[in-house]
């Protein structure tokens, strides 16, 4: 099944289609001969008949002449554990193929009262969403979870969270493929300032209050500096930056962490000095 590795419940995946879509509501272990002998019974699948009769080999499809279950979803194989607590933004990835079982008038099996027309083109009944439920435990040692909630554009905050895609139908003949189905989710920014740090002849290190998700963006504002003065932040070790790799925007920034960084004042002689600076820094989340 391409790509779909998850979860189905009252789903299945249509491989023409490359989709999920809903599954019939009559199985193959229901279908009768038409004085109501069951399959169990049957030897020769050639004989076995719908419920209004027709023999097995003139059915177009099972779904077709079942119809379609009003409901199912899709749990995602996958889940998020971002490892502490955290405000995140999410967005839907959703694309959906509706289709009408039914475009003749004699194989339409719902009451005539619920169709929605008459030359089968309606096919507006279909109704496709993704779902996300969170929770602020870790995810792997029997954690709470929220209810699920319908995703567009949500900011929640937790530390882990779990997705659904659901799909439902108000008529017996209309169903829909998912194609396309998945989330977007990026940490909310956020801006730390802080002002009047005096560094002494020394280096100094800030520890920012709250620690980032991954390593922000920082700008240096510094104060009494004479002609030839400059700063640098301190370069450190490999193995000390916790963030992935794939984070880092350049080497400068081996300079800066998600908890603080160290900088130092120079005169023109390369001599530290006692300077006093403010800082700000930009970057995705805090631990909360």
């Amino acid at each position: 099944m391409s790509g779909f590795t998850g979860t189905l419940t009252n789903l299945v995946y249509h491989s023409t289609l490359d989709g999920l879509v809903l599954d019939g509501l009559i199985l193959w272990d229901d279908l009768a001969l038409g004085d109501g002998v069951v399959v169990d019974d049957i030897l020769d699948w050639d004989n076995i008949a719908d419920l209004d009769g027709y023999l097995f080999d003139s059915l177009g499809t099972i779904d077709s002449t079942s119809g379609v279950q009003p409901y199912g979803f899709y749990d995602f194989n996958a889940q998020t554990d971002l490892g502490a607590v955290y405000s995140v933004h999410f967005t839907r990835r959703l694309r959906i193929e509706p289709f009408n079982l039914a475009v003749l008038f004699d194989d339409n099996i719902a009451e005539l009262d619920t169709w929605g027309d008459f030359d089968g083109t309606d096919i507006s009944s279909v109704n496709a969403w993704i779902s996300i439920r969170s929770t602020e435990d870790d995810p792997n040692n029997n954690p709470t979870w929220s209810e699920w909630t319908p995703v567009i554009n949500n900011l929640i905050r937790g530390r882990a969270f779990q997705y659904r895609a659901e799909l439902e139908s108000n008529q017996l003949t209309q169903n829909a493929a998912m194609v396309d189905i998945g989330i977007n989710l990026a940490l909310a920014l956020r801006t730390e300032a802080s002002a009047n740090h005096t560094t002494g002849a020394a280096s100094y290190t800030v520890t920012f209050p709250n620690t980032f998700y991954e390593p922000p963006a920082l700008s240096i504002t510094p104060y009494n500096m004479n002609t030839g003065d400059y700063y640098q932040l301190s370069r450190l070790e490999f193995d000390s930056i916790s963030s992935n790799i794939d984070t880092w925007p350049d080497f400068d920034s081996f300079a800066i962490t998600e908890t603080g960084f160290t900088i130092t004042f120079y005169n023109s002689s390369s001599t530290i000095v006692d300077r006093t600076f403010d800082y700000s820094a930009t970057g995705p989340g805090a631990k909360l």
